[in-house]
């Protein structure tokens, strides 16, 4: 009989399978799993772990002591197990830091003064979604959605109202360790409603999923030394939740309040920012700033994440300054005594030129009633005047005769 081919022994692998009974195990990516095999218990134990095909020899203990001389230096100083839980009959491997190339099926031999048993677990490996980042870039209009460490392969999708609204670009990339990152950039549409919201959905091949959404509200527009409250609505019944809000300014990010809804605290960066921690259980996540300084105007982000949601809300915050505060709050209190002054002036002005041009016209008149000489009153000086005027006429008389 010819020599197998490696197409052969594959062939012979599946078909001892298909008749063993193999457990099925999933263990997560970069964490400890426990794989199980039970016996007998008796004495003289011997435990050989392997994995298969291949017989990769991934951890054997006899003669009470681990023999890891011959172990596969892909899980040296990975592996144990459990030898005080000889009596209770338990074998079970434990294997830590869980990588992509663990995946397969592992055989459990073990062997006793009371026989032989022999078990099978065929163990995947899962790395699950476990944050969705959702960056908007104002310069470009563009909507960037991305998440990293996935596996296995994940596919990423877009919702949106906006007909407009089409990814510009796509991509999945593939590491050294076998884990995924996908990202997707969405161009947004100039005239886009304020209430338009996007949706990003990673989706694995097991049909797990992740949903993060993005929206900008209207810009809110206060006054220092004012209170402003920024809205986040924040919906679904998870118990438990992060609600993160932070600001853009001239190109920092900073975390403005934090809040827990394990511990139902919240920590704030801003002396003046709080949310209101009683109103979050219904839902109302918004963020208050009072006394507002020039030092608070800035890009405000509400960022909620669940078990399997994120969600953003984006708010530009402007605030007028101080100075221009002062100047349009005093400004009335200029105006209207200028205005009142000016009144009173332009009265007395008047009062004074119409009393001058009356008095001008009255010595006007008598200046024409009295030959350019003011009237004399009758009384003593008129009759003088008489009389003056009588002996001139009596002295021309006499000079006559």
């Amino acid at each position: 009989m010819g020599n197998k081919t490696p197409y052969t022994h594959i062939l012979l692998w599946i078909l001892v399978c298909t008749e063993l009974d193999v457990q099925a195990l999933v263990c997560r990516y970069s964490e400890a799993c426990t794989l199980p095999c039970d016996f007998t218990p008796g004495s003289g134990i011997v435990i050989h772990w392997q994995k298969i095909p291949g017989n990769t020899i991934v951890h054997s203990f006899y003669h009470n002591q681990d023999q890891l001389g011959s172990q596969n230096e892909q899980y040296q100083g990975r592996t144990s197990i459990f030898k005080d839980e000889f009596g209770n009959g338990n074998a079970s491997l434990l294997l830590r830091d869980i990588q992509i190339a663990d995946e397969g099926t592992y055989q459990c031999y073990v062997s006793t003064n009371q026989g032989n048993n022999e078990a099978h677990v065929n163990v995947e490996v899962k790395a699950p979604v476990i944050s969705l980042s959702l960056v908007y870039n104002s310069m470009t209009e563009e909507l960037t959605c991305s998440s990293r460490d996935i596996y296995p392969a994940p596919s990423l999708r877009w919702a949106a109202s906006h007909d407009d609204a089409a990814p510009t670009q796509n991509g999945k990339q593939l590491n050294k360790e076998g884990l995924y990152s996908v990202n997707s950039t969405l161009r947004i549409p100039h005239d886009q409603n304020a209430t338009e919201q996007y949706i990003c959905t990673i989706v694995s091949s097991d049909n797990q999923m992740w949903e993060g959404s993005w929206k900008k509200q209207e810009s809110i527009q206060s006054l220092e030394t004012q209170t402003a409250v920024i809205p986040c609505s924040i919906s679904g019944n998870h118990q438990e939740f992060t609600l993160i809000w932070s600001v853009m300014r001239d190109g920092n990010l900073s975390t403005v309040v934090e809040y827990q809804s394990s511990t139902k605290t919240s920590l704030n960066s801003l002396d003046n920012a709080r949310v209101d921690e009683g109103r979050i259980s219904t839902g109302d996540g918004s963020l208050i700033l009072q006394n507002l300084r020039s030092s608070n105007e800035g890009t405000y982000t509400c960022k909620y994440t669940a078990s399997d949601v994120t969600h953003f809300i984006q708010t530009d915050l402007n605030i007028a300054k101080k100075e221009e505060t002062k100047d349009n709050s005093y400004l009335v209190f200029i105006i209207v005594p200028l205005v009142v002054l000016a009144i009173i002036v332009g009265g007395i002005v008047l009062l004074v030129f119409c009393m001058r041009r009356q008095r001008g016209s009255q010595n006007g008149e008598n200046r024409a009633n009295g030959t350019g000489q003011e009237k004399i009153p009758l009384g003593k000086g008129s009759q003088n005047g008489l009389n003056c005027a009588n002996n001139t006429h009596v002295s021309s008389d006499a000079e006559d005769g």
